[in-house]
C-alpha cells in the first residue's frame, strides 16, 4: 500500500494540505511498510522480489501545487511529482542495483 492524496486530504491534493503531517504520522504508525528511504519527507522505498529490485515512488506527498488552471500555454511537463531528494535516491538506486 502506498498512500494517495485521498488518504490524507481531498482528491487531487498536493503537498500543501493543512493536516497532511498528522495523517502521515498515523499512516506510518498503523500501516506496515518497508524501511523508508527518507522517513521524514516521503514514503518511497525499494525491496527485492526474486531477481528484481522494485522501486516504489511516492508521487503525492512532494508534488507541486496543482491548482494552476489549464490553458493553451500550459505544458503537461510543468511541475514535478517527486522532489530532488527522491529523484536522487532513485537514480542512485538504479545506478547501483545489482539486480
Amino acid at each position: 500500500k502506498m498512500w494517495d492524496d485521498h488518504d490524507y486530504c481531498g482528491q487531487d491534493e498536493d503537498r500543501f494540505c493543512s493536516w497532511r503531517s498528522d495523517a502521515w504520522q498515523a499512516f506510518k504508525e498503523h500501516w506496515p511498510t518497508y524501511t523508508l528511504a527518507n522517513g521524514s519527507n516521503g514514503l518511497w522505498h525499494s525491496f527485492t522480489c526474486g531477481d528484481a529490485e522494485v522501486f516504489v515512488l511516492d508521487t503525492r506527498s512532494q508534488r507541486d501545487d496543482n491548482t494552476d488552471t489549464d490553458n493553451s500555454s500550459k505544458s503537461m511537463l510543468d511541475g514535478a511529482l517527486i522532489a530532488d531528494d527522491q529523484k536522487d535516491w532513485l537514480k542512485n538506486g538504479l545506478n547501483n542495483s545489482t539486480k
